[in-house]
């Protein structure tokens, strides 16, 4: 991710959808906020996302990676350097570097369609 975004943790679920910043995903929108039936303009980041978040350096490996994934069942990791966000790895990311003949890199690796 080349400019990662992101918002206030007050910030609505709507206004969050908009600016779509890395730390809350849609999944994280539909699965804790919609679903819960959560009013998305009255509910906030803070409301939905992880109170622990799990981060990686920007000069982390990717074995590292990989295995925080596993650890804490999470598809996201943000790359933080000095408290700021640099960006974010994700399942895929991983799949293309690592196994590059596999679906999930496949999946991954393909022209968005949206």
């Amino acid at each position: 991710m080349a400019d990662p975004v992101t918002v206030p943790s007050d910030t609505s679920l709507t206004e969050a959808a908009r600016h779509a910043p890395p730390g809350v995903t849609d999944r994280d929108i539909v699965v804790c906020g919609i679903a819960e039936r959560h009013s998305p303009d009255d509910t906030t980041v803070a409301d939905i996302c992880t109170a622990d978040l799990v981060t990686v350096a920007g000069d982390d490996d990717l074995e590292h990676a990989a295995e925080l994934m596993r650890q804490v069942a999470v598809r996201r990791l943000p790359v933080v350097e000095s408290e700021r966000l640099i960006g974010m790895i994700s399942l895929g990311d991983l799949a293309i570097e690592q196994d590059s003949d596999s679906a999930l890199a496949d999946i991954s690796g393909a022209d968005p369609n949206s």
